[in-house]
């Protein structure tokens, strides 16, 4: 009786296993799928934080510079403002 694929012989599955298990261990960057969905989620939750905590920076730096430009402006009105003083101010201003 012929047949196109033969049955493996029980040595071949070990060697054939065995051979698996030396990729495997020859390769140690390889992660498991859930190891790697974990990461991927951890690096996306660390992403969206850094997004906000400059999206944040960035609200407080333009109210600091408008309260300064607003300042720099009634001390000029008022003219109660040396002109080094303002000079200096004006570098804060943008």
């Amino acid at each position: 009786m012929s047949q196109c694929c033969p049955e493996p012989e029980p040595e071949s599955e070990i060697q054939s296993s065995g051979t698996a298990e030396v990729i495997a261990a020859d390769h140690t960057y390889a992660c498991e799928p859930d190891t790697m969905k974990r990461k991927y989620h951890d690096t996306l939750q660390k992403l969206d934080k850094l997004q906000s905590d400059l999206y944040n920076t960035k609200r407080r730096e333009k109210r600091a510079k408008v309260s300064v430009g607003k300042l720099l402006q009634e001390l000029t009105e008022q003219k109660k403002i040396l002109e080094e003083a303002k000079l200096m101010l004006e570098a804060y201003k943008g």
